[in-house]
């Protein structure tokens, strides 16, 4: 585990230990999709847009990505139940998984042992169009999935051209909030959750969320 002096745990996003795994791509159309060794997985909850996994398709939110995920969950359950690990769905503006309700949602709907959770990045749910009331959006992602989830994604986010998403940066070098996220990081996300980092200065990113114990 890479982890600088925090008082929560950290971790380097795409440094995969025993316990936490990072998969890209998308679960609901990859064939070649496969789980890592790790504990808890990490992974996109997925987009049936054939054009790309960022690609903004209607149809991801409507019945047919529904019942794309839900097979996806039916198919991958019995092999994290036999392997003993856990997926942790990391929502994205884009994907099935978009906003808080629809994970919170997703999380009420799980049985008790389903081997399944939630990997919250509040800033891959904006949209461009969002960062008016940048605020509201992630005191709403926090106060409802901050205490719910088993892993947090701590991103910043940068503009993009034309109709791309938004692109994750690391904290400190996009347009978000870093002081406010800092703060609904301590108020909502027990101490024990593991905090997900981009790669660069992971150090740095701690300090400025505040973060240090």
């Amino acid at each position: 585990m890479n982890s600088p002096a925090a008082h929560w745990p950290v971790h380097v996003l795409g440094a995969p230990t025993e316990e936490l795994g990072f998969v890209d791509g998308n679960p609901l159309l990859d064939a070649d999709w496969q789980l890592p060794p790790s504990s808890l997985v990490v992974a996109w909850s997925g987009s049936v847009s054939e054009a790309s996994l960022f690609q903004r398709d209607p149809h991801t939110w409507m019945s047919a990505g529904r019942e794309a995920f839900d097979d996806f969950l039916r198919r991958i359950a019995p092999e994290l139940t036999a392997r003993e690990q856990r997926l942790l769905l990391r929502p994205h503006a884009r994907h099935v998984l978009c906003d808080p309700q629809r994970c919170l949602s997703f999380l009420r709907e799980l049985d008790e042992d389903a081997p399944f959770g939630i990997a919250l990045d509040a800033g891959a749910m904006l949209e461009d169009e969002m960062l008016s009331k940048v605020e509201d959006h992630l005191e709403r992602a926090f106060e409802a999935l901050g205490r719910r989830v088993h892993v947090v994604v701590a991103t910043d986010v940068a503009r993009s051209s034309g109709d791309d998403p938004l692109r994750p940066v690391p904290i400190g070098q996009g347009v978000l909030p870093v002081s406010l996220m800092g703060s609904l990081i301590r108020a909502h996300v027990p101490p024990t959750t593991p905090i997900v980092l981009l790669p660069e200065d992971p150090d740095q990113q701690v300090a400025a969320l505040g973060l240090h114990g």
